[in-house]
């Protein structure tokens, strides 16, 4: 019977705070095949990133003109942002050995976000143009509500 009733007590949260400690670096080096890509983009990354002692492990896949590598930290750590900081200029220590027709790399470390709500926006009779504008007074309503901290068009 105490297990009903703490089970009915536990304080709830609708969306409950989560932290996200992965970030995926991306870099594009059109043409180039997946050995080049890994030889002469990831591994250098790589090496970069794993100095940063935050680091758990590193995941990453080269592909024909793409290297990807998701760097997921220790679950210990609950401040991010200077950790991805650290892993910025990591890469950008690792940006200056990578060839020069490779485009520079970017660490995407929104990459855990978690919409809440997502809204389509439709109407018939309406260019393009009417219907962005409406779309940017929604975002900037939005974002006055309490609890709102990203808005983001696709």
């Amino acid at each position: 019977m105490t297990g009903v009733f703490v089970y009915f007590s536990m304080s709830r949260a609708e969306d409950p705070l989560y932290t996200v400690r992965t970030a995926e670096v991306t870099t594009h080096w059109p043409g180039a095949s997946p050995e080049r890509v890994e030889m002469l983009v990831t591994d250098k990354i790589e090496k970069q990133l794993q100095q940063i002692s935050e680091v758990d492990y590193i995941e990453s896949e080269s592909k024909t003109g793409v290297s990807v590598i998701k760097v997921h930290i220790l679950d210990q750590y609950k401040n991010m942002r200077p950790i991805w900081d650290e892993v910025r200029r990591k890469v950008e220590d690792a940006e200056r050995e990578l060839p020069l027709s490779a485009k520079k790399p970017y660490v995407n470390d929104d990459y855990g976000d978690i919409y809440g709500i997502v809204v389509g926006i439709v109407w018939d009779g309406f260019r393009y143009a009417e219907i962005e504008n409406i779309a940017e007074d929604l975002r900037n309503e939005l974002l006055e509500v309490h609890d709102v901290a990203k808005v983001e068009f696709y």
